[in-house]
């Protein structure tokens, strides 16, 4: 039978697991922000110089791709 002690110790290493792995989930989230980001704007100055436009579809595939390809 577990004591109330371990008992206790494991929902608070649960715990901190738990908000370490949030933590980590929104730094991804962030660098997958700013990776789409970073193609939406190098797909407008592409565009422009070639007079022709990005769908959103096609910017976010590329940027999922580029996101994956760098080691996801």
């Amino acid at each position: 039978m577990l004591s109330t002690t371990s008992c206790r110790a494991n929902v608070n290493c649960r715990e901190k697991m738990a908000t370490a792995m949030d933590e980590e989930e929104r730094k991804l989230q962030r660098l997958k922000a700013a990776v789409h980001y970073t193609v939406g704007r190098l797909c407008q100055s592409i565009g422009e110089d070639h007079q022709k436009e990005f769908s959103r579809q096609v910017i976010a595939a590329i940027a999922e791709t580029t996101f994956r390809q760098c080691g996801e």
